[in-house]
């Protein structure tokens, strides 16, 4: 998991989206990242299914994620 929360870390630095905080790096269950405007929750899969996030936000609109290089070729083509 630490793995994965440094490459999100890593990615959002490389699009200048440094991350503002992390949390529970220590930790085997539950780590997080704090960029300010997006917040990123790693998960193992038991402590997923306990606090049920996907459960709790399930009425949030949904919102397609494209990258940025993604969403300019898909914008020139419409």
């Amino acid at each position: 998991m630490r793995t994965v929360v440094d490459d999100v870390a890593e990615l959002g630095q490389a699009r200048n989206y440094a991350p503002m905080n992390q949390s529970g790096t220590e930790g085997e269950s539950w780590m997080l990242t704090d960029f300010f405007d997006v917040v990123v929750h790693v998960f193992n899969q038991e402590s997923r299914m306990f606090y049920d996030l996907d459960g709790l936000w399930g009425d949030a609109k949904k919102v397609e994620w494209a990258d940025g290089a993604e969403a300019a070729t898909s914008a020139r083509a419409v």
